[in-house]
């Protein structure tokens, strides 16, 4: 316990210094900060320009990740300048600067703290509580009306590319999340069989050391180039992560599979209202689900 309130009181002091230490540099200047994670980002970035518009902000810096500068940078028009921080050091900030807001209205702060979370999660009577209303109407302060800005599809020309849109009807899965549990790499195993079973090239979105599930081929790119794959699938199909929330707005149909009935509600992807072709899966996925969608289609 006593452990709990000395990191909380560190979070808490480092915070007021960063806010006093931007506040001096570059009293003009609004800094967005941007969690470490790719939905967080795609959230806060969808709405910064109409932010910077909406109340005529001439400067706007973010804070964030160098490892996400690329995804930054698909998103254009919102910001002017960014600042890197480590993971750490962000999520420290995060967390002190939620605190903070409980008692202190972000109107009249030079930083914004674009974490959804810990804020009040009424909103209002009459409107739907999820993650892109609370970005949206209690982050910035924007109108209802306001719509999310589409991330830039930058073109991919390599020879993996190439083969990639030379192989026919493809279906890109994507089994792994951070912040969400998994489902068995049996599941995914039965579904790539099943898939190619009915003609279809089958993919694996996977980073780091994340392996392909059995049968299917890898497909290892860049933040940047998912999206110009994503466009050209027939389907992508996965666990709820922030990748669809990058991928939301491209053609391919979209399969995704919430682990959670909360996850279903607050960080639906129907919210964002740029793909028609979504169908949402809660809880307890099973392959005939996912079979007749796609069979129905």
């Amino acid at each position: 316990m006593i452990a709990k309130i000395i990191i909380k009181c560190g979070q808490i002091l480092y915070s007021f210094y960063y806010m006093l230490k931007l506040k001096f540099k570059d009293k003009n200047t609004k800094y967005v900060l941007m969690l470490p994670h790719i939905g967080d980002v795609c959230y806060a970035l969808s709405f910064l320009k109409s932010f910077k518009e909406y109340y005529h902000y001439s400067n706007i810096t973010i804070i964030g990740r160098k490892q996400l500068g690329g995804l930054y940078d698909l998103y254009e028009g919102g910001y002017d300048k960014q600042i890197y921080m480590g993971e750490k050091q962000i999520l420290r900030l995060t967390y002190g600067l939620s605190f903070i807001e409980k008692f202190h209205d972000w109107k009249f702060s030079n930083i914004i703290n674009t974490f959804p979370l810990p804020r009040d999660r009424r909103l209002c009577k009459f409107e739907q509580v999820n993650a892109l209303n609370m970005t949206k109407r209690i982050i910035y302060g924007l109108p209802e009306e306001t719509l999310p800005q589409k991330p830039h599809i930058k073109p991919v020309s390599n020879d993996d590319f190439v083969k990639y849109m030379d192989s026919g009807r493809k279906i890109i899965l994507s089994p792994y999340a951070q912040t969400v549990p998994e489902l068995p790499l049996t599941f995914w195993e039965k579904l790539a069989d099943c898939l190619k079973d009915k003609g279809y090239s089958v993919y694996t979105n996977v980073a780091g050391s994340q392996k392909a599930i059995r049968g299917t081929v890898p497909l290892k790119c860049s933040l940047e180039e998912i999206l110009a794959y994503a466009d050209a699938a027939d389907y992508f199909i996965g666990i709820r992560s922030g990748i669809f929330d990058l991928i939301v707005s491209c053609h391919c149909k979209i399969v995704v599979l919430y682990p959670e009935y909360e996850h279903a509600i607050f960080f639906s992807l129907k919210a964002w209202q740029m793909n028609d072709n979504i169908y949402e899966i809660c809880c307890a996925p099973d392959l005939s689900q996912i079979l007749s969608y796609i069979e129905n289609y």
